[in-house]
């Protein structure tokens, strides 16, 4: 994906599921299947975006990170 230009840390969970009534039980799966692919350190931060948006560059990444 175009992420993989922007980060090395991008986990597609490929985890849709249509048959599901409830969206959260869905997010929580991808959550979940990111947390078992990275060791995350208490520091650490994560940006969870839904597919609507479109990142061009790395600004948000960078402007998140350093603050």
């Amino acid at each position: 994906s175009y992420l993989n230009d922007l980060s090395p840390f991008v986990c597609s969970s490929q985890s849709n599921d249509t048959t599901l009534q409830n969206k959260g039980v869905a997010e929580g799966d991808s959550l979940h299947r990111a947390f078992g692919q990275w060791d995350f350190d208490d520091n650490d931060f994560i940006i969870k975006m839904t597919g609507r948006y479109y990142l061009t560059d790395r600004f948000f990444i960078d402007i998140v990170r350093y603050q």
